[in-house]
């Protein structure tokens, strides 16, 4: 079976080593596309029987620009915008449903890797992940109001909820471990970076049913209750309603 090819992604650099699968996310601000090719690698990705381990790095901070405009959107001018603006609004839940799903339901051990801030979208990604591991300078910025530049809001987890009730907005790595939201802390330097990926190129070489056992362990209890809430969120009762709201 030919493996698929990884090159065809202009948002992410991905490397292959063994059956870990490096997915990096560029820098600079998140766009749409960035979140659709997210859902497509990880497709890709889960299909790809070569694959036991994806890890997600690079750039976590989706939702650090915010306009003011974007937190206060201007008064709409007619029934028509009204209308245009609740169709993209529909889209993008749907689109932010689908993604929380599919981290979810991923059929690979789903790791985190954080190497600077996270803020946002970034945030709800390493909630949904397997195991998070972030750097020691690492910083999580909890802001309900963080929305990134395309217009995604950030779903906003149980996990999440706790962390801010128990810490606060702002939540360096040290506190994030405590929390149990980090797994691990990983050294700032290069080689302690490089001794890091070294390690999760080995652990991806156990049997499929080892880490897939170890995959299931750490569900969290609230995983499938999100799950019922996102597939009942996305019922046309659950629509009607919300328009009846407008």
């Amino acid at each position: 079976m030919t493996s698929p090819n990884y090159n065809t992604f202009k948002q992410f650099q991905v490397e292959r080593r063994e059956r870990l699968l490096i997915i990096k996310f560029n820098d600079g601000e998140w766009q749409r596309r960035t979140i659709y090719e997210l859902l497509r690698i990880l497709d890709v990705a889960n299909s790809d029987a070569d694959v036991a381990i994806i890890a997600l790095t690079g750039n976590f901070e989706a939702g650090q620009r915010r306009s003011e405009e974007s937190i206060q959107p201007a008064p709409a001018k007619d029934k028509d915008e009204l209308e245009a603006r609740e169709v993209q609004s529909r889209a993008l839940n749907f689109v932010m449903r689908s993604l929380a799903k599919k981290l979810l339901l991923n059929r690979k051990l789903l790791v985190s890797c954080l190497q600077g801030n996270c803020v946002g979208l970034g945030v709800t990604i390493c909630a949904l992940s397997d195991i998070v591991y972030a750097s020691r300078s690492s910083q999580f910025d909890l802001s309900l109001n963080k929305i990134d530049g395309s217009g995604f809001v950030g779903l906003w987890t149980l996990s999440h909820l706790k962390l801010i009730l128990e810490s606060g907005e702002l939540l360096d790595a040290h506190t994030a471990q405590n929390r149990g939201f980090v797994s691990g802390l990983l050294d700032d330097s290069q080689a302690g970076i490089g001794k890091f990926w070294q390690r999760l190129g080995e652990h991806s070489l156990l049997p499929i049913d080892t880490l897939m056992a170890t995959k299931r362990l750490l569900m969290h209890p609230w995983h499938e209750k999100f799950l019922e809430a996102l597939r009942q969120e996305g019922t046309p009762q659950a629509s009607a309603q919300r328009r009846s709201k407008l």
